[in-house]
This record gives C-alpha cells, structure tokens and sequence, in this order.
C-alpha cells in the first residue's frame, strides 16, 4: 500500500521558499510570509492526513473483504506481550541505550536479537503459520487481534514509510514468532522466532 501521502508538496520548494523566506531583510514582510507559508503548510497536513486516514480505511476494507477479520485489542497488554515474548532477553540498560521505548524494532536493528531481514523475513513470514496472531503499530494505539492471518502476505504491509503505522509488530504467542516491519527502509523488515 504506497501512499500518495507526503506528496501534497514538494518539499524540495518548500525549502526554497523557506530559506528565501528566511532572508527577507523587511520584518513585516518577512512576518507575512511566513504566517503564509504556515497556513500552506497546515492545509497541507489537512490534506495528507485525510489521504492517509482514506488509504488506511481502504487498506482494511481490502482486507476484510478478503476474509482478515481484525478484532480490536488492548494495546498496552498486546505490546507488553509481545516485549516479554521477544525483547526479555534485553536488559533495561540496553534498552534504553537503544531507545527501545522509541523503536521496539532497534532490538533487531542494533543485533541485540538475531533475526531474519530484507526478503528473508518476508518469505518467512509468507511461509509461517498465521492463525490467531496480534498487530500493533508503534505510534498509534491501535492494536488487533487479526483471524484468518494465513491469508496476509508480507506485501499487504509494505506501506508508506512516512506513515504513523509504518512502524508495525506482527506476532504469534503460539508459534512464538514476529514480524516487525519499519518506517526505515534500510532497517527491516524483520522475521524473529522464539
């Protein structure tokens, strides 16, 4: 699902003008230029937001139609499960020396857990047995028990990277696996069993 959000400016421009802006010797001009270029930048935020709500609602639409039933959980207890299941053996000092609170996924990225990534993970995941398994995102508070999960694929959760929900937590507490996709495209996904 790659987004047409985040494309509303061209933020090559929007630097432009900025710094344009920036040096713009006359205060009171300058001022109004930038209450300008602020007001530009809030509709566009408007508009992305609607674009990524809309993606996001037909993203879920596709899926249920599918046959993915995705039944609304807890966060707090889905992702403190998932910590225990996969991140225990991470001291507290390490964590925080990772920004684990930040990025769950720096586990894998900083090698404090060894696991599949790139296109291993994805066929991993693809090949794993999917049957009552949990997703939660790292900036959003939604979180989901997901039925039918042996009709995902890896490809359903190659969303835009600027999203809020890129940051994804996919994970089995039967079959003690997971599989993290990242905003960072150089850093993931990642494919992990216990």
């Amino acid at each position: 699902m790659k987004s047409l959000a985040r494309k509303v400016i061209n933020w090559d421009a929007y630097y432009e003008i900025e710094k344009f802006i920036e040096n713009i010797e006359d205060e009171s001009t300058r001022i109004k230029y930038e209450k300008l270029l602020e007001e530009i930048w809030e509709k566009a935020t408007e508009i992305d937001c609607y674009i990524v709500n809309k993606e996001y609602e037909n993203h879920v639409k596709e899926l249920s139609e599918r046959g993915v039933e995705l039944i609304a959980g807890n966060k707090r207890s889905i992702s403190s499960m998932w910590s225990k299941m996969f991140a225990s053996s991470v001291s507290k000092e390490k964590k925080k020396e990772i920004f684990y609170n930040s990025f769950r996924w720096h586990i894998f990225s900083f090698n404090e857990v060894d696991a599949l990534k790139g296109n291993e993970a994805r066929e991993a995941f693809d090949a794993a047995r999917k049957e009552n398994i949990y997703i939660f995102y790292q900036f959003s508070d939604e979180a989901y028990l997901i039925k039918n999960g042996s009709l995902l694929k890896a490809e359903d959760f190659d969303i835009d990277s600027s999203l809020e929900k890129a940051d994804l937590y996919i994970f089995s507490p039967t079959e003690k696996w997971t599989y993290v996709h990242t905003h960072e495209e150089e850093c993931g996904p990642y494919f992990y069993k216990v």
